[in-house]
């Protein structure tokens, strides 16, 4: 379902249907590049805890591509889903280069999502939006 809920009520309130405020749970769209070689791009549906990221993308993404290119050096942004504990232990054998807070200009892969977004006309559904990147294959996780 690409919905979730929200709910607003009081402690001793049973959930009311009526109070139920429905919207779109939301589309992430994870991709890697290097130097010569750049990854499927991974649709991610939901909300990415770092559970999935550990297990969605980075054990079946990451690894396996870091393992295809060796001496690669790994980045990735501090969301918490990359800082957790269960993400780091992940990539505990993997170059990480730091990321400093609020700089998005040291990452080369920023430069890709601009232009893909400046590509890119609104999507009525996720195949909509899959058609539009000139990718091998794009995947998607729910």
């Amino acid at each position: 379902n690409p919905l979730r809920g929200d709910w607003f009520q009081s402690p001793t309130e049973r959930i009311n249907p009526a109070n139920v405020v429905e919207r779109h749970a939301g589309i992430m769209v994870w991709g890697a590049i290097g130097y010569d070689f750049r990854s499927s791009l991974l649709v991610i549906l939901g909300t990415l805890t770092a559970q999935r990221y550990v297990s969605d993308v980075l054990r079946l993404c990451v690894l396996p591509l870091l393992r295809q290119h060796p001496g690669t050096i790994f980045q990735q942004d501090n969301i918490h889903p990359h800082t957790a504990r269960v993400a780091t232990n992940c990539l505990r054998h993997v170059e990480v280069l730091p990321w400093p807070a609020r700089s998005p200009d040291r990452s080369p892969i920023e430069h890709v999502w601009d232009q893909l977004r400046r590509q890119l006309r609104p999507s009525a559904n996720l195949q909509d939006l899959k058609g539009h990147y000139n990718y091998n294959r794009c995947e998607t996780v729910t």
